[in-house]
């Protein structure tokens, strides 16, 4: 699958290419840094180095990836907030369902997932003769060790509050009981939540999950070591359950600057990178004479975006005005028209992208109007006697990050606030000072997944960690709570496109625009799927 070509004439405003700069980088994951140096690894060797393998070419077996960032942790139960994570997390672990782009969850990990007929519970049978890395068979005990381990979690447990107990029937049968009905269950399962680790390698003393999961995982690649802001080695793992790796390394290299991943794709040091950006897939095809025959380009479906959350427990972001105002200022059609092929940014506003069947469009249209924004900001300034002053909290990790942060900023000003920005230097002190509701404004990504719950409850519904926006309407929490338990397709539709039609009128955070992760790599690589990370089950050469 090769993406568009990106023809005809594009406007660019300076702050719409800057905003746009931004959200597209975002898209390829954001860089929490690491704090720790040297190896680290299960022997106190790094097997890839020692083979002359690691930071570039293509030796016998050996794949070299670009990623954008470091991880900020290899362990699925903590901090896995990026897309390297998911792209190296892909290679060494598996999740107990998968949930495809276009077409419901199947089971995995799991050999099968069944509903009660009161639909207060699920019955999980584990797939028989799977084993992790470290030769632990994988089992039901294994199953309810990781969910409980997720429920744990600060960041992934409330998302799994509906399930009130995990309990091993038999060797390979769990029972997952629930407080209310949950449609969504299967899809979650088939992500993050949905990952399975080995029980001793969770239990060994010493072991660091999320800087050196030794033989914890299932999937096709096993890990061997990990050399902070530099590279990460995984290796073929023989015993694979589901088909024969395609290699037998891969080395990850962490190159936060996407024009140095196209330079190192180009001078040979790595087969394969992600791209955020329209313009880095151009240089590609050009380079390439634009024949296709020995470079690739993969676009998967649209799926992530910018959102800009608003802290709505504080003035002045308690009064929808201001946040409507803040909408308003974004001249959301430049940012489309910059975007060019790569994603679209405009004010059909929902957080699910347009081609989702679950998207409603909004019942009124909306368009950038600055006087109608300067005129909100006036009402408000006048009737509360405060002026509209906050910091906008954008990550320092790439220049294009700054350059947004800068760019919103000045639209906002533009209409009468008073913004600054702070610079935030990595994305877990970001999100952690969002959790405890220390920002005013601040600018993440979220994904789309298949089915709908997944993002709008976490987004919306009062109380969960991630309705960072801390925004609280019965109203919403009551659509959610029924959706949520709906079993009809046409009725979860319906009470979705009340979702998004009261989000629409409430703003509790703002989309800046949605897009996509491309797969840049050489043209004989086989099994490049548009998954929007890097597909280690298939890919080979």
């Amino acid at each position: 699958m090769s993406a568009p070509p990106r023809n005809g004439p594009r406007r660019r405003s300076v702050a719409a290419v800057a905003a746009v700069a931004l959200v597209l980088a975002a898209l390829a994951g954001c860089s929490s840094g690491s704090s720790s140096t040297g190896l680290v690894d299960g022997a106190g060797t790094d097997t890839a180095t020692e083979g002359g393998a690691t930071g570039g070419g293509s030796a016998a077996g050996t794949l070299t990836v670009g990623l954008d960032s470091d991880p900020p942790g290899l362990d699925p139960a903590g901090n896995f907030l990026a897309i390297s994570a998911f792209s190296i997390g892909n290679a060494l672990y598996d999740t107990l369902m998968a949930a495809p782009f276009d077409g419901p969850p199947q089971p995995r990990l799991a050999e099968s997932l069944t509903e009660s007929a009161d639909r207060l519970s699920w019955t999980l049978v584990v797939r028989d003769g799977v084993t992790f890395h470290d030769g632990t068979a994988l089992d039901a005990a294994a199953v309810k060790l990781n969910l409980d381990r997720q429920r744990a979690s600060q960041l992934n447990g409330p998302s799994l509050s509906s399930i009130t107990d995990v309990t091993v029937l038999d060797e390979r049968t769990v029972r997952i009981a629930l407080s209310a009905p949950w449609t969504a269950l299967p899809a979650v399962l088939a992500g993050t939540q949905g990952m399975v680790l080995s029980p001793t390698a969770i239990a060994a003393a010493g072991q660091d999950l999320a800087r050196a999961p030794v033989g914890a995982g299932t999937g096709p690649y096993r890990f061997v070591a990990w050399v902070p802001d530099d590279h990460l080695t995984v290796a073929r793992n023989d015993a694979y359950w589901d088909g024969e790796p395609g290699f037998e390394e891969i080395v990850f290299r962490f190159l936060p600057d996407e024009n140095a991943r196209l330079a190192a794709y180009q001078a040979g040091d790595v087969q394969l990178f992600t791209a955020a950006l329209g313009e880095t897939v151009d240089k590609a095809r050009e380079a390439d004479g634009g024949s296709g025959e020995r470079v690739q380009v993969v676009e998967p479906p649209v799926a992530g975006q910018t959102v800009l959350y608003l802290n709505t427990v504080k003035a002045p972001f308690d009064d929808v005005r201001v946040r409507r105002a803040m909408l308003l200022a974004l001249d959301l059609d430049a940012l489309a028209e910059a975007i060019g092929g790569s994603g679209y940014a405009d004010y059909s506003w929902s957080v699910l992208p347009k081609d989702s069947p679950w998207y409603a469009p909004p019942t009124e249209p909306l368009r950038h109007d600055p006087d109608q924004a300067r005129r909100l900001i006036a009402d408000y300034e006048a009737d509360t006697g405060r002026q509209v002053t906050f910091t906008y909290k954008a990550l320092s990790t790439s220049q294009t990050f700054a350059d947004a942060g800068r760019a919103y900023a000045a639209a906002w000003n533009d209409v009468g606030m008073d913004v600054d920005v702070e610079n935030v230097a990595d994305l877990t002190t970001l999100v952690l000072s969002m959790i405890l509701r220390q920002y005013d404004v601040a600018g993440l990504v979220a994904g789309y997944y298949p089915d709908p719950d997944t993002v709008l409850f976490d987004l919306y519904h009062s109380g969960r960690t991630f309705n960072l926006s801390g925004f609280s309407d019965p109203r919403m929490d009551a659509l959610l709570e029924q959706a949520r338990a709906s079993a009809d397709p046409a009725e979860r539709k319906g009470l979705y496109a009340e979702v998004q039609q009261l989000a629409r009128e409430q703003l509790p955070l703002l989309n800046g625009n949605f897009g996509t992760v491309y797969l840049v790599g050489d043209a004989d690589l086989t099994g490049v799927e548009p998954t929007g990370y890097f597909p280690a089950r298939t890919i080979a050469r």
